[in-house]
Formats: structure tokens, C-alpha cells, sequence
């Protein structure tokens, strides 16, 4: 009976690695979020954009997910190639909802691409902004946040390359995140 038992609890466990190894390889499909940055916004100075909005006290200012992507497409991609950490990854995007955001990132390996995402919610907690790691996914394998520690590495160094605009966001006495746009809001 013993021998049995262990024979099926065997085949069951290496039946749920096989199947989350064939989860995790499968990428998902990001092509809705790489679409063109919209022409009035000049993806490559994004920093700009925000400082200005904080200088100027104008008003709220949305910047669109396109243009986000786009800017994370060309200036922190050039930031992460002098990167020496092997955790770089190959591409970047982010995916905004309602209070929340999905960060992809992108690594090729053996030319394909290995894509994880990281959900964080962004919430301003007193004088501070807070950003909470709730979540994400290996390839289309869901997972619980205490298993995307792995990817602090990466994070780290996406991070680094996004000292300039992470500061002049926290500048920002408010800011929300909407569907597919970040709102910028400079006012008191």
C-alpha cells in the first residue's frame, strides 16, 4: 500500500512541476501595451513633463500608458544596457488599472522571451507615497507576492534607472492612477 502511495504522490507532484514549467515558459501577450506613444507627448522627456507640472501648478495632467511604455522603451532600456548585473531585463512595460499598476518585465532567453509581472498598488499614506508589492506572475502562472522576491534584483536596478522621474513623482502632493493613465496632480 506504502510503496503505491508514494508512487502516485510522485507522479502527482512532478505532474504540477511539469505543468507550472510549461505555465511559466508561456508568455503573455503584450502587444495591446506597446502601442505608439500619442503624438502631443514627447515620450523621451517624461521627467520634464512632470517637473514642469510641479513648477507650474497647472492643473492635473494625465500621461497616458502608451506614453509610459514608450518612454520605458527608450530611455530606461539605454539606462539598463550599462546595467552589469545579469538581472537587467530586456524590456519593460506597465500595465495601469484602476489604483493599481502591472509591471512586465522581459527577459530573452535563448531567444524567446521569459516575461514576469510584478502588481503593485500605489496609495499615498500621510506626506508619503506608498507602493505595495501585492502580487504577480511568472509567464501566466499566478503567483503570491512572497514568491516575486526573486525579482528584487531586477527591481532594484529599474529602480536605479528611474531615480529622476521616481523623484519627481514624489514631488507630487497627489498622485492616482486611473485606467490606462497616470493622473499628475500638483495642487494642494
Amino acid at each position: 500500500m506504502l510503496p503505491g502511495l508514494c508512487r502516485a504522490l510522485v507522479f502527482l507532484v512532478l505532474s504540477a512541476a511539469l505543468g507550472a514549467g510549461i505555465t511559466f515558459f508561456k508568455a503573455p501577450d503584450l502587444t495591446a501595451l506597446k502601442r505608439e506613444a500619442s503624438q502631443s507627448n514627447d515620450p523621451r522627456e517624461l521627467a520634464a513633463t512632470i517637473t514642469k507640472v510641479v513648477l507650474k501648478q497647472s492643473g492635473k495632467q494625465g500621461l497616458d500608458e502608451g506614453d509610459l511604455n514608450a518612454y520605458f522603451n527608450t530611455n530606461i532600456a539605454s539606462r539598463l544596457e550599462h546595467s552589469s548585473t545579469f538581472m537587467k531585463p530586456a524590456e519593460v512595460a506597465c500595465d495601469l488599472r484602476e489604483d493599481s499598476a502591472r509591471l512586465y518585465l522581459t527577459w530573452r532567453v535563448f531567444d524567446r522571451p521569459v516575461t514576469a509581472a510584478v502588481d503593485l498598488k500605489v496609495a499615498r499614506v500621510g506626506a508619503e507615497i506608498v507602493c505595495e508589492v501585492t502580487g504577480g506572475s511568472y509567464g501566466a502562472l499566478s503567483v503570491p507576492r512572497l514568491c516575486i522576491t526573486p525579482l528584487r534584483p531586477a527591481l532594484r536596478e529599474l529602480a536605479r534607472a528611474c531615480q529622476p522621474e521616481v523623484q519627481a513623482l514624489l514631488s507630487l502632493p497627489r498622485l492616482s492612477i486611473a485606467k490606462e493613465k497616470l493622473v499628475l496632480d500638483p495642487i494642494f
